[in-house]
């Protein structure tokens, strides 16, 4: 996904937002996302970053050249000294260096993938909850429509006296409480079109999009907890990371063993004084470690490797935690959802039937059947809800094994409304 801000095609925001309101399927928004968004594009250049450390981490250092030329007082003869010498420490050092900035190259690699991941989880999130929110809405609107119509029957029943003013107060209120739902799922709506912008790198503004797939909440095939945790980590990238972290911690440990003797120069120099002798010959330098042995560092380095265990031990039971937490949401919203299928909604449309009935008889007032009917819009509201939970949960799951798994796209979720009917004036 990488290149360099410089090498990346630029699409003007207009072109962008003609694209998007052509229509946004969820792998759409995803690709988008990790095209333009701004937090993962920040983040791709801490590997170019990485890959120019290490390539300076290969470099030896420069020859060092040291003269002098001395004038004589009396005479025409210079006297002469010159020292060239190279850094022998390098030949054992620059190869750790190299495996310390490798590590870190592929640490910064595998934590761009765990930010894709991140990037793809939000991204998906986002999609998921505008298409909730259009949901929530629509049903809201539906019944602050419908409870409109109950309150304006009991206002024309009222004038042949057949219901209270207690009956008309309380479908007022009822009103009232439902206009206002309906201007919190508009305000909720908005924000969630403009998170979902904002994570496709596209004008963040409160602009609808047009979303073209449905709410994904449901998985053909669950794999055995045990064989999730399993896949967890073994793909989770965070544990490669941590895995990583261990070795580098080792490479730095030989590093710093390495840089006791941490000054060892070899090299030739020449000699010609005042008169005519001269020689050359070949010179050693060495820091020697009496003073200062890098004991410091040694041990930091230990402490870094015994940090690093800890780290791993940690992100292991942190992945196995996601992972059975996720799995057990997955599979108690999909039972809460059949509860609400086969049990609920039906028990909901039994309570609405019979006081229609029964109102037609007049043994039921027109209260009790507004509030069987919002009863039955709460209990189709909270459905969305969980089709939306279920959704999220499929989601948190795959994230949680760092591997997609196969899903169905089912049908919008869209909750059956029953109307009371308009003849019953």
């Amino acid at each position: 996904f990488w290149k360099s801000a410089e090498h990346v095609p630029a699409i003007s925001d207009n072109g962008m937002e003609k694209r998007v309101q052509q229509g946004i399927s969820r792998q759409k928004a995803i690709s988008i996302a990790l095209q333009r968004n701004s937090s993962l594009q920040a983040t791709f250049e801490e590997l170019g970053i990485a890959k120019s450390d290490l390539l300076q981490s290969g470099f030896f250092t420069n020859p060092h050249i040291d003269s002098v030329f001395r004038l004589p007082n009396k005479g025409i003869q210079t006297n002469i000294e010159i020292d060239g010498r190279i850094n022998l420490s390098d030949f054992w050092q620059v190869p750790l260096r190299k495996e310390v900035s490798r590590d870190t190259v592929e640490i910064v690699s595998l934590f761009i993938l765990h930010t894709i991941m991140d990037i793809i989880l939000e991204t998906k999130t986002a999609y998921d909850t505008c298409l909730y929110e259009v949901q929530q809405l629509n049903i809201t609107q539906d019944i602050a429509q419908k409870v409109t119509e109950l309150y304006n029957r009991i206002v024309h029943r009222q004038r042949f006296g057949f219901t209270t003013d207690f009956d008309k107060n309380i479908a007022s209120i009822e009103v009232s409480k439902w206009h206002v739902e309906v201007l919190k799922h508009k305000t909720a709506l908005t924000n969630a079109y403009t998170h979902l912008r904002r994570m496709m790198g596209i004008h963040v503004y409160p602009t609808p999009l047009i979303l073209t797939d449905a709410l994904a909440y449901t998985i053909k095939y669950i794999p055995q907890r045990e064989d999730l945790k399993n896949t967890a980590l073994k793909y989770r990238p965070e544990l490669q990371i941590a895995t990583l972290k261990i070795a580098q911690a080792k490479h730095i440990r030989s590093l710093e063993k390495a840089r006791i003797f941490d000054d060892v120069h070899v090299g030739l120099s020449y000699k010609r004084d005042f008169e005519t002798e001269k020689g050359w010959g070949p010179s050693l330098g060495v820091s020697l470690p009496i003073f200062d042995t890098n004991k410091g560092n040694i041990e930091r380095a230990e402490f870094l490797l015994q940090q690093a265990h800890a780290t791993h031990q940690a992100e292991k039971e942190k992945i196995m935690e996601e992972v059975y937490q996720a799995y057990e949401d997955v599979m108690a919203t999909a039972q809460q959802i059949a509860i609400f299928n086969q049990e609920i909604l039906p028990a909901a449309h039994g309570a609405i039937s019979y006081a229609q009935t029964y109102f037609e008889s007049m043994e039921l007032n027109m209260v009790v059947l507004l509030d069987t009917q919002v009863k039955l819009y709460e209990l189709q509201k909270s459905l969305l809800h969980e089709m939306f939970h279920a959704a999220q949960a499929k989601n948190q799951l795959e994230r949680a094994t760092g591997k997609s798994l196969d899903f169905s796209h089912l049908q919008e979720p869209s909750v059956k409304i029953t109307h009371i009917s308009k003849n019953n004036k």
